[in-house]
């Protein structure tokens, strides 16, 4: 052990920093190497996940207060979100500026959106996504909440 004065608090932080640069090389390198193995010379790899086609088949259908939006499930599709405005040409880049414009994420078919106004309509489009990104919008549906 040093005595007092000896200077030795900074020599624990560099070996700690050297030791990680080492591990993240020697990770990289079998990364690498695995790729080698797996994909031979003159073979692609396979290709990765592309993002999901829109969600078909779209239906809303009204009750007191609430709308009911169901769609067809997409293959490859992680989860699904649904967009919302009281106007129609709801988007999934501006339904935030539009009236009543809501985004409710990671849904599942069919979805009930509650707390509507009587005698206004809404429009609706949804998106299925994955790892590789989110669908473009559904075809819009609309309904109209009406009291019993």
């Amino acid at each position: 052990m040093g005595t007092v004065g000896e200077g030795r608090g900074p020599e624990p932080r560099t070996k700690g920093r050297i030791v990680a640069a080492v591990a993240v090389v020697v990770d990289l390198s079998l990364i690498a190497a695995a790729a080698y193995v797996a994909w031979p010379r003159g073979t692609s790899p396979p290709p990765g996940p592309t993002v999901p086609e829109a969600p078909a088949n779209v239906e809303a259908s009204a009750a007191d207060g609430r709308v009911v939006v169901s769609w067809d499930s997409v293959t490859d599709a992680t989860g699904y979100d649904l967009y919302q405005a009281s106007v129609p040409g709801v988007t999934s880049d501006g339904y935030a500026g539009m009236p009543d414009g809501a985004r409710y994420e990671d849904v599942a078919s069919p979805y009930t959106i509650s707390g509507l106004t009587n005698g206004k309509t809404y429009y609706f489009r949804v998106t299925a996504r994955n790892v590789a990104g989110e669908s473009d919008v559904s075809a819009e549906v609309s309904a109209t909440p009406t009291g019993v």
